[in-house]
């Protein structure tokens, strides 16, 4: 992560739901004058005005520090930290980013879960996704669209005792069971990753073969004495080129049909690459569900 460049002694800064719940550590970046390191300080030089800090005997050196913050964290609040280097303290705001998977309530954390719908139905253990890790969830038989099934001792931990945590409220969403041909494609995803990315490679190296070919080729320049004549099996067949442009002209052409096949054969494997990796992230989904 990008040094924060500190401009004042009071300043915000943005922290993930992870970072508010749990403590983290940010690099301040800050400019402080020291002893200029060719005069040493004295701001002359062998007797004349040091060239290097203008006779001033310092210089402005970037330096950094870090400083902790510790968990848990509110959106908002205002922490007086120290850094090393820096003499007294840092008034930070934190700043709390919105989460991609949870929304905090207090110290209970909502998140949404997909569920096949005979799991919702007649009960089971899916997996779940917590501030931690994965963890077994337990669907109660006879859940419907919109349940709610709560997990707890897994949501942001209490302010007043760190060591005690909310729960997390998990909402069920039905999705309909996959068919065996839809379940088949999903496997194959990663197999259809790879031809894709073969795909890609043949066609970047037909176009730096053509545009290989292409710089090296030579033309045949016509003169009074000179015809360019194709000859094949050691017999000439007749008069190719009536001048050397004619000849760049159709290596170009050629040259331009070899590098659009190679383009036309990249976007066909970079299709099937990111079809591939979307059927294989679904059967991930799938399996973490079940």
């Amino acid at each position: 992560m990008a040094d924060i460049p500190l401009t004042s002694r009071s300043f915000e800064t943005d922290l993930t739901l992870e970072e508010s719940a749990f403590g983290c550590e940010r690099t301040v970046s800050y400019e402080a004058p020291i002893d200029c390191v060719n005069c040493e300080g004295a701001g002359r030089d062998d007797g004349e005005t040091c060239a290097f800090c203008d006779g001033a005997g310092t210089i402005i050196e970037l330096r950094r520090s870090t400083i902790t913050f510790p968990g848990p964290l509110d959106d908002g609040e205002v922490l007086q930290l120290k850094a090393k280097g820096i003499p007294g303290t840092l008034a930070v705001t934190v700043r709390e980013l919105p989460h991609a998977v949870f929304e905090r309530d207090g110290e209970d954390l909502h998140t949404s879960l997909d569920v096949p719908a005979k799991i919702l139905a007649g009960g089971g253990v899916v997996n779940v996704e917590t501030l931690d890790d994965d963890r077994e969830l337990a669907i109660p038989p006879g859940s419907g669209e919109g349940s709610v099934v709560r997990l707890r001792g897994h949501g942001f931990p209490s302010k007043e005792h760190p060591e005690r945590r909310g729960d997390l409220l998990v909402k069920l969403s039905a999705v309909p069971e996959t068919t065996p041909i839809e379940r088949g494609a999903r496997r194959s995803g990663a197999g259809l990753a790879g031809i894709g990315l073969a795909f890609l490679l043949v066609g970047l190296a037909t176009m730096i073969l053509v545009l290989v070919i292409r710089s090296n080729a030579t033309v045949c320049e016509t003169t009074e004495t000179r015809v360019c004549m194709v000859v094949r099996n050691g017999e000439a067949i007749g008069v190719e080129y009536e001048s050397a442009e004619e000849q760049r002209e159709e290596q170009n052409i050629a040259a331009a049909l070899g590098v659009g096949i190679g383009l036309a054969t990249m976007g066909f494997g970079g299709w099937l690459a990111s079809r591939g990796l979307a059927e294989a992230g679904r059967d991930r989904i799938e399996q973490r569900r079940n």
